[in-house]
């Protein structure tokens, strides 16, 4: 863990002097991060699709669950009989 901090504190170092001379060159890479960790209309569309279905699906497991409970109990008795 402290070989992986080191490395990044490497990297720091390294992004921070590659860019102080030259402010253009950060301007594009922080456009370019931005643009990659920004989630687009597509994945905001299946993340507010998800979102909407899992409360259907918690439902759907609630079900499942209650329903196996019910069968065990009622082969356990069956099976004491």
């Amino acid at each position: 863990m402290m070989e992986y901090y080191s490395l990044l504190v490497q990297y720091e170092g390294h992004i921070k002097s590659s860019f102080t001379h030259n402010p253009e060159k950060l301007k594009g890479l922080i456009e370019k991060l931005t643009s990659i960790n920004s989630v687009n209309d597509e994945e905001q569309m299946v993340w507010d699709d998800l979102n909407t279905a899992m409360p259907y699906s918690e439902e759907q497991v609630t079900e499942l669950e209650n329903q196996l409970t019910a069968f065990i109990s009622n082969y356990t008795q069956k099976i004491e009989e």
